[in-house]
């Protein structure tokens, strides 16, 4: 059963992007929830997104420099299972607690979008934020922010950018090849990084789509 096809048929994305322009206290949800059925098309199209990725920036800055608190959380690790305590925040409006990790994912999300991409990169002291994440977080989080710096860096403009950071280059390197890494996830995200940094124009365009999923 193809459930994306199965949102489609439904009109999904258009339902709750609607109940999003009404119900303010809905707009969280209705993000994490848009991130996982909307397409690129609808990625590139609903307005809704540019706010999203304002709301979803400034979440992930504040919860990477001044989290409220930490939470456990469990992350398989081929046949084990590895536990991290992972930064939050609480969101007030909705009463519950936003995950690092979770902040992440959806940006990760929005930026397969080709167009979204940019608009991430550029959000005021997302890439700082980002960057020092990649270097002090724990594995857990260091894995996120890499594989949402990897998609970012299928913009050529984003790329030519992030390969002058040689100081955070540098960092990748010396932790593989520090033979530390302990989640494997981390391990292969580190060496995707490394891959894209030396791939031509033509090769990212090919393999986008490919290497995004």
């Amino acid at each position: 059963m193809n459930i994306k096809k199965t949102w489609t048929d439904l009109d999904a994305v258009n339902v709750i992007a609607s109940y999003m322009r009404n119900f303010e206290f809905f707009q969280i949800n209705a993000i994490m929830i848009l991130s996982n059925i909307a397409n690129e098309r609808d990625l590139e199209s609903l307005t809704e997104i540019g706010s999203t990725i304002e709301i979803f920036t400034e979440m992930t800055i504040e919860c990477i420099n001044e989290p409220d608190r930490f939470v456990k959380q469990e992350f398989y690790n081929l046949e084990e299972i590895i536990k991290y305590d992972i930064r939050n925040i609480e969101d007030g409006e909705n009463n519950c607690l936003m995950s690092l990790t979770g902040l992440l994912l959806v940006l990760y999300k929005i930026s397969l979008s080709e167009k979204r991409k940019l608009e991430i990169y550029e959000k005021s002291n997302f890439k700082d934020s980002l960057f020092e994440l990649i270097k002090t977080g724990n594995e857990a989080e260091k894995q996120h922010a890499l594989q949402l710096l990897i998609s970012l860096c299928f913009d050529k403009n984003i790329l030519f950018k992030v390969k002058k950071e040689n100081e955070l280059i540098n960092f990748i390197k010396n932790l593989l090849s520090s033979k530390t890494i302990e989640c494997i996830q981390l391990e292969k995200a580190c060496n995707n990084f490394l891959w894209i940094l030396n791939q031509e124009e033509s090769v990212i365009n090919k393999n986008l789509k490919q290497f995004s999923n």
